[in-house]
């Protein structure tokens, strides 16, 4: 279609440059004639033109025959022709069947199935917490044979703290308003908290999913093992208990180390051995200072009777 909008251009510009030139012949018989054959001219001049424009027609129309594409619009011109594989990968598929929140950490249910003759079993199901998540992005970004591919980035931490909040502040007030604004206000707070908890995880699930469907990620041994190990995989980090407690002994313990640089030991008879030689040190050391003294005295001595 857009190759015969370029022929027809062409012959539009090839008539109107013969129609300048057969303006110019007219005005040449009129001005040879003094005006005799100007109406036989522009009447030459019509015919001549539509002679022109007729073979020119003609002429497009017989090369649209002998190649037919020239007619048809190319298939990246439409969109709607274009071959598009909508096929997926489905030898390895992971998703998150089930979520538990607690009141410090989330539990995901992490099902897989799989044709891939690397695992044991086809479907199976393991229970994992985000910190064996971060644990398993770790091992991806810490490995050099991984360098230049992209890492899906690693699930952010569930906090669900600020709903919990709104939620016990709502209980809190619950005398100060009826009972259909509390219900109302209840029921939007849950809602909150439910999209929040759903948010977090469909990114843990999206973290999964990228990993399975990438030909490389896919075969790393700490994969395999973060979907097959039955147990946990240890790397759990501390909850805020856990942290709050250590960070009490360790400022307890600090405080302990302060007092003990302060605090003596004091042994009365190793001090009283520690002075008795303190002071004799020092007698010894007065001693040697006279005589050396008295040792240079006779020297002087003896060199004025020498």
């Amino acid at each position: 279609m857009h190759a015969g909008y370029v022929f027809v251009i062409i012959g539009v510009i090839f008539v109107g440059t013969n129609i300048w030139l057969l303006r110019r012949v007219g005005a040449t018989l009129e001005f040879v004639h003094g005006g005799v054959f100007n109406l036989t001219g522009h009447v030459v001049a019509v015919f001549l033109l539509f002679d022109i424009f007729s073979s020119s027609t003609s002429d497009l129309g017989k090369m649209m025959e002998d190649d037919p594409a020239l007619g048809e619009p190319s298939p990246a011109s439409n969109p709607a022709t274009s071959n598009i594989d909508l096929s997926t990968d489905t030898s390895l598929v992971v998703d998150i069947s089930d979520a538990l929140s607690e009141h410090e950490k989330v539990k995901f249910t992490v099902h897989t199935k799989t044709t891939l003759p690397e695992f044991r079993q086809s479907e199976f199901s393991v229970v994992r917490e985000h910190e064996e998540f971060v644990w398993l992005h770790a091992r991806y970004v810490e490995n050099e044979e991984y360098a230049g591919i992209v890492i899906p980035p690693a699930p952010p931490r569930p906090d669900f703290d600020e709903s919990r909040d709104k939620l016990y502040r709502l209980g809190q007030s619950e005398g100060q308003m009826t009972k259909a604004e509390f219900q109302k206000m209840k029921a939007e707070l849950e809602a909150e908290y439910l999209a929040e908890f759903k948010k977090t995880v469909a990114m843990h699930e999206v973290f999964l999913s990228r990993i399975a469907s990438h030909a490389r990620l896919r075969n790393e041994h700490n994969f395999r093992v973060f979907l097959e190990y039955k147990d946990e995989l240890q790397v759990r980090g501390k909850n805020k208990k856990e942290r709050l407690g250590g960070l009490f002994k360790n400022l307890g313990k600090t405080v302990d180390e302060a007092m003990l640089a302060n605090y003596k030991d004091v042994d009365e008879s190793f001090e009283k051995e520690k002075q008795f030689l303190s002071v004799y040190h020092i007698k010894v050391k007065d001693a040697t200072r006279f005589a050396d003294r008295m040792t240079r005295s006779h020297k002087g001595v003896a060199d004025c009777h020498i």
